[in-house]
């Protein structure tokens, strides 16, 4: 299943973001991308995902497209219940995620 033109559109802001700010070699999870998608969420993956995410100067950005596009792995230090989570709040609507971005 492809992006539709909303997500493709918030990816290469994302993509923009992480060049200007650090480069994607240098993220956490371009050093270890398998630990991102833990399976079934492994709590001790997962966990170990989230603390290198905590020192990521992206995590904000990232969060906010994951909430908005992402259903699987460990983005800007949330995991994909906790992105349900707060995509069915209602706290945050669409459009402002993406204008974060």
């Amino acid at each position: 299943m492809g992006m539709d033109k909303g997500q493709y559109h918030a990816w290469i802001k994302l993509q923009e973001v992480i060049e200007e700010t650090i480069g994607y070699d240098h993220l956490p999870c371009a050093q270890a991308p398998d630990l991102y998608h833990p399976s079934n969420e492994d709590k001790y993956y997962a966990n170990m995902a989230i603390q290198a995410c905590n020192d990521c100067p992206i995590k904000l950005p990232c969060a906010t497209y994951a909430i908005a596009y992402e259903k699987e792995g460990i983005w800007g230090g949330l995991s994909a219940s906790e992105r349900i989570r707060i995509r069915r709040s209602g706290k945050i609507t669409m459009d402002r995620k993406v204008r974060r971005l």
